[in-house]
């Protein structure tokens, strides 16, 4: 799997905070925008990275897993047929006992 771009999408009750990751930016210059946890913020998601010159089937969304809260956009992404993974909301740190 080969992508050239990777948005990173912080999932919360209300809210969708997404960033398209650029090779040698820092990360306070990324694209971002924030949209509603809801059907039409996946497509004003999808809207809004097209518009940054995205393509999607080059593209590997990231996102948390929250449970609920990250289900319907994960449903919307399978049904779209569009790449994603899967992401941690916290990473154990080295030395932690519970770390696999």
């Amino acid at each position: 799997m080969n992508k050239n771009w990777f948005i990173g999408i912080d999932v919360s009750k209300k809210t969708l905070d997404a960033s398209i990751f650029v090779a040698g930016e820092v990360v306070n210059k990324f694209p971002h925008v924030q949209m509603r946890n809801d059907r039409q913020g996946f497509k004003d998601l999808l809207r809004w990275a097209k518009g940054q010159g995205v393509k999607t089937k080059d593209t590997l969304f990231g996102l948390e897993f929250t449970g609920y809260y990250s289900d319907a956009l994960e449903q919307f992404l399978t049904k779209k047929q569009i790449c994603y993974t899967m992401l941690p909301t916290c990473f154990p740190q080295r030395g932690d006992p519970n770390r696999g």
